[in-house]
């Protein structure tokens, strides 16, 4: 999330998203990049993700890149694919049924899915117009999803 924060202040150098990842303790972060030409440097959508590196809840899925395997069963991986499948498929359901049988406990962290839809509705760069739609069309389907 504080790469898009990076995105949405126009930052493409690559050395701004490097000083980031060390400053978090990130030791390779380049799989995370969908651009990596000379300053247009950003990360990837959640088209670019797509199923790749995704784990679902009680599997024994590893990411295909290791150096994502933390980052492959998390909540922001899992909102990133709710967006992916949900535009692949025309459906918010479709997405709403994903979050359910896969995120783990999706009932007590909707609040926290809703709060990263919003956030990646608002960031409407060049590279992330269309997923910033979905993300707001599919915020207010989880919104109104009961158990």
């Amino acid at each position: 999330m504080k790469g898009l924060d990076l995105e949405r202040g126009g930052e493409t150098r690559s050395s701004a998203y490097q000083e980031m990842a060390r400053g978090f303790g990130v030791e390779d972060y380049r799989a995370m990049l969908g651009s990596t030409a000379a300053n247009k440097v950003r990360f990837k959508t959640a088209k670019e993700f797509g199923r790749r590196d995704l784990r679902r809840a009680g599997t024994q899925d590893t990411a295909e890149d290791r150096s994502l395997e933390g980052f492959s069963g998390g909540l922001v991986r899992h909102v990133l694919y709710g967006i992916h499948v949900a535009h692949e498929t025309g459906q918010l359901k479709t997405a709403l049924d994903w979050f359910q049988a896969n995120l783990p406990e999706y009932w007590s962290r909707q609040r926290r899915v809703i709060e990263l839809l919003d956030y990646i509705g608002a960031t409407r760069t060049e590279a992330r117009a269309t997923e910033a739609a979905i993300a707001r069309e599919l915020r207010g389907a989880v919104d109104n999803h009961r158990p």
